[in-house]
């Protein structure tokens, strides 16, 4: 039934568009504090869009199997770009999650709005080239924003067997968090580099849990494959991420924070307005809760209308 609203909720938005308790521990995928805005298509149109994602993790690795625990994370986002004045963009993301914990006594599921950010933008450069093989061109964004508290977070340490006892494994951080963004892309002709970066600065909820803060990056190489109708973009290059410990009455936890590289591969194809992307991540190296949390394979797809 769960699935089955993803599913519902998905197609919503594209036509817009286009039960078991387990041992309490802080160690988690820590899809809670996750938000990503990441790369944006045509930097200088707006756009309506989906983007779908999924990320999956083994947690309680060094504490012996009656602790292992499996989480997934799957995000369904209303994402929108606008420019209400020149060079000046204003961008929002509306996620949905699913969330699934499997542990050996069972299963519990979360579902539901998640945490809902704006950000806004302000293009510094921007020039463009007619694709010449000899023709330079590069373009440069940065700005902030907010991510608000809307989605549900609900954590205590003395829990129901329905209760969910992680305060990571929530559909939402229960905080207020801010957000700096930035985006530079050099070109040469049809090929060319393109790095993205992004800090989430973390408050404390109303439990006095507080996320640690999260730097992100991109740095991709990109193809342009194009004809007279349509274009497509390849691109490979790496992803990385670090975050600090997370706290509790300003006193760190041991079992979270840490640093993680994975490589991409990926493409997007443009047709008219429409534009699809393809993007998956493969894990380089990590760190991640001392070694007691394992990030797996992650998968991204998405899909805008242009104007």
């Amino acid at each position: 039934m769960r699935l089955i609203r993803l599913y519902i909720f998905t197609l919503f938005i594209v036509f817009l568009s286009l039960s078991g308790n387990t041992d309490a521990c802080e160690v988690c995928g820590c899809g809670a504090s996750n938000t990503y805005f990441g790369l944006q298509p045509n930097m200088s149109r707006n756009f309506i869009g989906m983007r779908y994602r999924t990320m999956n993790f083994q947690s309680h690795l060094n504490m012996g199997e009656r602790f292992r625990t499996e989480e997934t994370f799957r995000v369904t986002e209303f994402l929108g770009r606008y420019y209400p004045a020149d060079r000046l963009q204003i961008m929002a993301s509306i996620p949905y999650s699913l969330n699934t914990q499997d542990t050996r006594t069972g299963s519990i599921n979360l579902d539901g709005l998640g945490d809902i950010a704006f950000a806004a933008n302000y293009n510094i450069i921007e020039q463009d080239n007619t694709c010449a093989a000899d023709e330079f061109s590069h373009a440069l964004i940065a700005g902030g924003g907010i991510k608000l508290p809307t989605g549900k977070y609900h954590y205590s340490e003395a829990v129901s067997n329905n209760e969910v006892d992680n305060p990571n494994f929530q559909l939402g951080t229960g905080s207020v968090d801010f957000l700096f963004l930035a985006q530079y892309i050099l070109r040469l002709g049809k090929y060319g580099l393109s790095t993205d970066g992004q800090a989430k600065i973390n408050t404390a909820n109303s439990n006095n849990y507080r996320f640690g803060n999260r730097y992100s990056g991109n740095l991709r190489l990109f193809a342009v494959l194009d004809n007279d109708t349509w274009k497509i973009m390849p691109n490979m290059g790496l992803y990385g991420e670090t975050s600090s410990s997370d706290g509790i009455n300003d006193t760190p936890i041991s079992v979270t924070g840490g640093y993680l590289l994975n490589g991409l591969l990926g493409a997007d194809v443009f047709w008219e307005n429409l534009m699809v992307g393809v993007n998956i991540q493969l894990p380089l190296r990590q760190s991640l809760g001392n070694n007691s949390l394992q990030s797996n394979n992650r998968f991204m797809t998405t899909i805008a209308w242009m104007f």
